[in-house]
């Protein structure tokens, strides 16, 4: 027995190698080989394939979330963008009722009527120019970009007018502080020398140290000499005439009188104070024919607003540079032409014009120009020259580069710290923003994992809705009644 269970044990141990043995015999050497191979190649690509397909979706992947991240930026800009239009319109809305409401508080029941209409047209006339600074304000409050960095690819000018320009016209610097360098306080009290040209000569020193390429500046210098016309030519030297006139015929009681020797305008020569006053005005004319090739270097941009200053109206006075300062360039050469023509047909009648009649003639012309000068005078007024004018004020820096004037530096009061605040709170934040757009995604991707499940179950017809936000989940006792019924 022990003999025959040996025999039948070493059987079945051989038995797996004598399969084998046979089947490589059947099976020709190179097939087994080649199968092998195949099944390797097989399962390298296999493995290929998956890494090649998680490669895929990784990257589509990370550019969706890209894409996505590019969209939420744009759509938080849009909403913010679309608050800011709102909150203007609405202001816009307001501000046009304004100039009904000016009527009426001006208005007097015991005004003559022509005294009322002329009320009525003068605010008709001035609103469209006061409304497009105070909704071009409007709109930089709520949307204009940081306006003190100074533009420093900017090259300087040269050392003598960088160093004038920044100590008479600096644009971080007040009156207040003017007054505080010696270098403006010296400059000015040498142009208010009572030499006859030294004045004159101050002015065509300005005229060509400005930035003639900035209205603000052509401006500026045109109401240096304008402005104050109408009270230097005009009120004061009427008081100064009058007393001269007064000592020359009066004063001395003698029948014969000294207005040739003392007399109004006969302080100085002639010939130096009628060619420096000339060249004057004619430096002021210059500046005003170089306005319509000036730009507005001072004015403050916008971020996203769509708002053009001056938008929605249609005024000649909006469109060009200087404003209603044009307007008044042909009255003031008409006048200079009339005046002036006075003083020839006097020249001409004497002979010469080294003669005190002349100079008395020249007085007067001086001081009838001056007070025909008033309406330059009212462009004065801080408010009403950026109204009339729609000029931004600037300055210049150390170098001498023309930059918006921004005044020194201010501390923050709480007051008005609280009022930023307040204002800055009002509107939605970065974080908010990514709020709504978080919402807007959820809200988006349930209403198409929705849809896909109810395509899926093959029920979804014009009466099945569409529920919007996550897919909800169906709860035990919901699908125990469905099942019932």
């Amino acid at each position: 027995m022990t003999g025959v269970k040996d025999k039948v044990t070493g059987a079945m141990a051989s038995a797996p190698e004598q399969a084998w043995t046979r089947l490589d015999r059947a099976i020709p050497s190179g097939a087994a080989s080649a199968a092998a191979t195949a099944a390797t190649g097989a399962a390298s690509m296999t493995a290929g394939a998956a890494v090649s397909s998680s490669k895929q979706a990784a990257s589509f992947v990370r550019d969706a979330r890209t894409r996505f991240d590019d969209v939420k930026v744009q759509m938080a800009d849009f909403l913010r963008l679309w608050i800011k239009q709102r909150v203007f319109n609405q202001i816009e809305k307001r501000i046009d009722k304004l100039p009904e409401v000016a009527k009426d508080l001006v208005e007097d029941p015991d005004m003559p009527r022509c005294i009322s209409r002329g009320k009525d047209t003068a605010i008709d006339l001035l609103w469209p120019d006061a409304r497009a600074e105070i909704m071009w304000e409007l709109a930089v409050m709520i949307d204009g970009k940081k306006t003190d960095v100074i533009d420093d690819t900017r090259p300087g000018k040269d050392c003598v007018r960088a160093f004038l320009r920044y100590h008479l016209l600096p644009y971080n610097k007040s009156f207040w502080g003017k007054v505080r360098d010696p270098v403006y306080i010296i400059t000015t009290l040498v142009s208010l020398i009572p030499i006859s040209g030294v004045c004159q000569i101050f002015y065509m020193l300005m005229f060509f140290l400005i930035d003639k390429k900035d209205e603000y500046q052509l401006l500026s210098f045109i109401l240096m000499f304008k402005g104050t016309q109408f009270i230097s030519h005009g009120i004061l030297r009427t008081i100064i005439g009058y007393f001269q006139f007064l000592s020359c015929v009066s004063a001395a009681g003698r029948s014969d009188h000294s207005c040739a020797e003392d007399g109004p305008g006969t302080a100085g020569s002639v010939y130096v104070i009628l060619f420096t006053y000339v060249v004057q005005v004619v430096m002021v004319w210059l500046a005003f024919l170089l306005l319509p090739y000036s730009e507005d270097k001072g004015r403050s941009q916008l971020r996203s607003l769509a708002y053009e200053h001056g938008q929605g109206e249609n005024r000649s006075s909006l469109r060009q540079n200087g404003g209603w300062m044009l307007r008044l360039m042909i009255l003031d050469i008409v006048v200079f032409g009339l005046i002036f023509a006075v003083l020839i047909v006097v020249i001409i009648r004497r002979g010469k014009l080294d003669d005190w009649t002349v100079e008395h003639a020249l007085f007067s012309c001086q001081v009838v120009y001056g007070y025909m000068s008033m309406p330059f005078f009212i462009f004065t007024v801080p408010y009403i020259q950026i109204i009339l004018t729609h000029s931004v004020p600037t300055g210049y820096d150390e170098k001498g580069r023309c930059q918006k004037f921004i005044g020194p530096p201010k501390p923050e009061t709480p007051k008005q710290k609280k009022t930023r605040e307040a204002l800055l709170n009002s509107l939605p934040s970065d974080m908010e923003m990514g709020q709504l757009v978080d919402k807007l995604k959820d809200l988006y991707t349930g209403m198409a994992t929705s849809a896909v499940a109810v395509a899926a179950q093959g029920v979804m017809t014009e009466s099945t809705p569409i529920v919007l936000g996550p897919t909800p989940v169906a709860t035990p006792a919901a699908t125990t009644m469905g099942a019932r019924e």
